[in-house]
């Protein structure tokens, strides 16, 4: 009975069991899937992702096998984003352009690319880079520098950059040598010959600074300043013992000249060691004697002064020589021939003071061989227009441009060497003359015996009474070639500005030099 009433115990816990683990079985199944599902989802995304990165790398090696990286670059000049084909011609254009500029030590020299056949080394520099960056690291590539420079190698004529250093240095170290070994020559300042060499020099080596000009060529730089190690010292001179020695004899022979002359009772000059270093000559082994054609020269100068010559050449205080000729002004010695001789015995040293009577005086003398006027007096220098008055120290203290006569007509101002006849103030200027003019109607007119006038404030007159300088109100301006215009020319006076006249006219005083000359 107790058997058939139901299951005991033990069959109840077993069917509980029995469903419990059924339960964790479907649970465990869904676990399963859920995992595969998951495993699926990332073994697909794996692949997505190698597909993906596999992609990626291909389209990377792809485009740089036909691009640069972003940060190639040659000699600091990016060009990452250029077209490799425009690589070449871009290059080739700016090297056409390239010169380099040699400085330094006495040397200033542009030597353009063209000159020594620049080239590229390669006929296509972009195939060249592409060829060599590779593309099996591009990824880690592409994020780095990369310098191309190499392959901007350049090639030239060295035989002709050698030739062009060869020359300008040849050059450059003659103008050295020369500075360093310079002539004997007078310092008027010190009154005496001097010779100062310099105890060494530095010279350029061609072929060192050849091969600099290639370093720098070879890098594209613009600018060379020539290196101390392409520099060489030379010692003294050769010859530098010699020329001492030349010049300590001249010095000798000119310090025998120091002979002083009176003429008649006005003037006076002296002949010194300057002058008689016009005579010195040096021989082919510097030898240092006087040249006695000089001397016959100069004396023959002085004698054409003493009888009366009109035509003389000076040099203005300036340093420019001029040649004047005609003229009132001169000196005349009342015998020539014999006061010649007498300076002749003077000189070689029969006597120390010498005078010389004259029948006609001037007012001194500026220098013998040339001008026979003291240092005071005015230059009218009619090629420049422009006047100068240089007073009793022979230094300039006034000055001006100017307006003469009218250049190639009978109008143009005389040359020669006057003196300042009278100063007045104010004064006014008549002359008759000639009168051509172009009419209303375009005809030419003259008029003969024409009163030509003018009042001015200021009248220094050095040609009788009726040429001179004066003040010119009319005028507008001044200097240039204002005189060979017919409208602006003058009748043969000194045209100044009106301030400047009045200057002039505080200083002059009659019987000042006047020069006029072109």
């Amino acid at each position: 009975g107790a058997r058939r009433g139901g299951p005991g115990p033990v069959a109840g816990a077993r069917g509980r069991a029995h469903g419990s683990s059924r339960a964790d079985r479907e649970e465990a199944i869904l676990r399963m899937r859920r995992a595969s599902r998951m495993y699926t989802l990332r073994i697909v995304a794996v692949v997505a992702f190698a597909v993906l990165l596999i992609a990626g790398y291909g389209w990377g090696t792809a485009k740089y096998r036909g691009s640069f990286y972003p940060a190639t670059s040659a000699y600091g000049v990016g060009f990452g984003s250029v077209d490799v084909q425009q690589v070449h011609p871009l290059a080739q254009e700016a090297l056409s352009v390239y010169s380099l500029h040699v400085s330094g030590e006495g040397l200033d020299l542009t030597i353009p690319g063209s000159d020594i056949s620049l080239a590229f080394a390669s006929d296509d520099i972009g195939r060249d880079v592409l060829d060599a960056q590779g593309t099996l690291l591009w990824p880690v590539s592409a994020l780095l520098p990369h310098d191309a420079s190499e392959f901007f190698g350049v090639v030239y004529d060295r035989e002709a950059l050698l030739g062009i250093l060869r020359e300008a240095v040849a050059s450059g170290n003659e103008a050295v040598q020369q500075a360093a070994d310079p002539d004997i020559a007078f310092d008027e300042a010190r009154g005496q010959w001097v010779y100062e060499p310099a105890e060494a020099s530095a010279v350029i080596d061609a072929d060192a600074l050849a091969a600099a000009c290639e370093g720098a060529i070879s890098s594209y730089q613009p600018e060379l300043v020539v290196p101390a190690e392409c520099v060489a010292q030379s010692g003294p001179p050769a010859d530098a013992e010699k020329k001492r020695q030349a010049a300590q004899r001249a010095n000798e022979l000119c310090a025998a000249y120091d002979v002083s002359f009176t003429l008649g009772d006005s003037a006076s000059f002296r002949v010194g060691a300057a002058q008689a270093a016009q005579w010195i000559t040096f021989g082919e082994d510097y030898e240092a004697s006087i040249d006695q054609g000089k001397v016959d020269e100069w004396l023959d100068t002085l004698r054409g002064l003493l009888s009366g010559a009109s035509t003389r050449t000076y040099v203005r205080p300036d340093g420019k020589v001029c040649t004047v000729e005609g003229g009132d002004y001169l000196w005349r010695a009342q015998d020539a021939d014999g006061a010649v001789e007498a300076v002749r015995a003077a000189l070689e040293g029969d006597a120390s003071d010498t005078s010389i009577p004259c029948s006609v005086v001037g007012n001194g003398f500026l220098g013998i061989p040339g001008a026979d006027w003291g240092p005071r007096y005015v230059d009218v220098d009619m090629t420049e227009q422009h006047a100068r008055f240089y007073d009793d120290g022979g230094d300039l203290v006034w000055e001006s441009d100017i307006i003469t006569g009218v250049w190639g007509t009978q109008y143009e101002t005389p040359t020669g060497v006057y003196t300042v006849t009278e100063k007045l103030s104010p004064a006014q200027l008549r002359s008759v003359g000639t009168l051509e003019y172009i009419d209303e109607n375009g005809n030419l007119q003259v008029e003969e015996d024409h009163l030509f006038g003018r009042d001015v404030d200021y009248w220094m007159p050095f040609i009788g009474t009726f040429i001179g300088l004066h003040d010119a109100w009319w005028q507008t301006e001044f200097g240039g070639e204002l005189y060979k215009d017919g409208y602006f020319g003058s009748g043969g006076c000194v045209n100044l500005p009106t301030e400047k006249a009045a200057e002039l006219y505080g200083m002059l005083e009659p019987g000042d030099v006047v020069v006029t000359h072109y």
